[in-house]
């Protein structure tokens, strides 16, 4: 049938004879334009000036999964994974997600124009999910790094990276909230979030989102999606505190984490009555709708050595007002390890100031405010 359907298309492509109108517009089709070349518009410029400082980078993990339909065996293999990054130095720093290049067992970036290098890990923070790689190259163009503090609902922006594999890809959207607060992403809370309805889809996970003069204000890091496409629920790390990590990577390698003792919080605000009501009839007193109940914390740990106990409302850290989970974790990982963390909370309906020494939070506590 093909053959024949082939066959009887060139038939009809010999015998037919054209009109002059035919002809006419058989000649239009054929010839190319010779118009000007359009000036570049705002975006393009924007989007050209970002686009040589977005890398594609393909790792390979180790990966252990059980082998059988019990767990008892588990059987390791490499997996390949593939993501993005940004130039932020001239000769070879590259910023990514942890969730990238944090666990690789080799690393490779390839440059816009093409060029392939071994990158090799400096360091890496779960809790922020940012990761920095280097390159042996030099003379790169860096990305321009914007301020993320002056993003508004509704500026226009871009999404930089690697869908799917297709490197330098560019796609347009709007801030949709500027600063979304204590996203969970598995075992990561991320503090602040840039929420964009522009299209980020796997592979574009350390990628740019940049403003309309091209500068970075944001790493993409994961989407909302039954699907696994996108459907305009995209999440950036604020440049703002992206570069701070970054910086305190390729300075120590880490990132400190303060960590005050809290194992298990809740927002006040979250409470149902019906929960209200179970632990005032336990004693507990807090008429509020602000705050983080301390449910359970580590024995022998910061809040259990100053004092702070199981159903304290803790209000305020340091300077920093305490109304939710997300304003806890913000407030723990400002503090400084070794220093002193001024704490106010409410215990049996009064206000109480307690000074507790933070301590560095011990590697098997992924998360700074509850476990």
């Amino acid at each position: 049938a093909c053959g024949i359907t082939v066959k009887w298309l060139e038939a009809q492509r010999d015998t037919r004879i054209l009109s002059r109108g035919d002809v006419q517009v058989v000649r239009a089709l054929q010839q190319t334009p010779k118009g000007e070349v359009l000036p570049a518009t705002q975006l393009t410029q924007a989007a050209e000036s970002a686009i040589e400082s977005v890398v594609n980078i393909d790792t390979t993990q180790i990966v252990e999964r059980p082998s059988d339909p019990f767990g008892f065996f588990s059987q390791k293999y490499r997996a390949q994974g593939a993501g993005s990054g940004v130039i932020i130095s001239a000769d070879g720093y590259v910023m990514t997600n942890n969730h990238v290049a944090g666990d690789a067992e080799t690393i490779r970036v390839t440059l816009h124009d093409g060029r392939t290098y071994p990158a090799k890990l400096v360091g890496r923070d779960e809790d922020s999910d940012i990761a920095v790689v280097k390159i042996e190259a030099t003379d790169l163009q860096p990305v321009k790094l914007g301020n993320s503090d002056s993003l508004r609902v509704a500026d226009i922006v871009l999404a930089i990276g690697n869908p799917y594999g297709f490197g330098g890809t560019v796609t347009m959207g709007v801030v949709s909230a500027a600063k979304r607060r204590a996203i969970k992403i598995e075992n990561t809370v991320l503090a602040e979030a840039i929420q964009t309805d522009a299209s980020i889809n796997p592979g574009n996970s350390g990628g740019a989102l940049v403003n309309t003069k091209g500068e970075l204000i944001g790493i993409n890091t994961f989407i909302v999606s039954q699907s696994g496409g996108s459907v305009g629920l995209g999440f950036a790390i604020p440049i703002n505190s992206a570069r701070e990590v970054a910086a305190e990577l390729i300075k120590s390698g880490s990132v400190p984490k303060p960590w005050l003792g809290a194992m298990d919080i809740l927002d006040v605000s979250s409470m149902s009555e019906a929960y209200r009501r179970y632990l005032a009839q336990a004693g507990w007193d807090y008429k509020g709708d602000k705050g983080v109940l301390i449910r359970r914390i580590q024995n022998n740990g910061p809040f259990d050595k100053s004092g702070v106990r199981p159903g304290d409302v803790v209000v305020k850290i340091g300077k920093e007002e305490v109304n939710d989970e997300a304003g806890f974790v913000l407030a723990e990982r400002k503090q400084e390890v070794g220093g002193i963390a001024r704490v106010v909370l409410v215990r049996d309906g009064k206000e109480k100031t307690i000074d507790v020494n933070v301590e560095e939070r011990p590697k098997n506590i992924t998360y700074g405010g509850g476990g």
